[in-house]
């Protein structure tokens, strides 16, 4: 999931392990100091729509400049209306 700054997965990353609960979403890894990561939903969901708007932002800010954007930020709303539906997650 984490790769180092050259974006080669297998250059300096950590697997993790992501467990989906009703609440929470738990990260797992024995690769580094700290083995487990606990993440409400809330916030998972508040970061990503910070994150989504920023992008909005920016793309207007490219289009005004006329420059080409290359993210799609119908994609991250789907992802995330995806990650709020516990149905499509089946989550426990």
């Amino acid at each position: 999931m984490y790769t180092c700054s050259c974006g080669i997965f297998g250059c300096g990353g950590f697997y993790i392990d992501v467990l989906y609960k009703k609440e929470t979403v738990i990260w797992g890894t024995e690769q580094a100091t700290f083995t487990k990561y606990i993440f409400t939903k809330d916030n998972i969901v508040r970061v990503a729509e910070g994150l989504i708007n920023k992008l909005v932002e920016l793309h207007q800010l490219l289009q005004e400049h006329e420059l080409q954007a290359f993210h799609d930020i119908e994609a991250y709303k789907e992802k995330l209306a995806w990650f709020l539906n516990p149905v499509n997650n089946q989550l426990s």
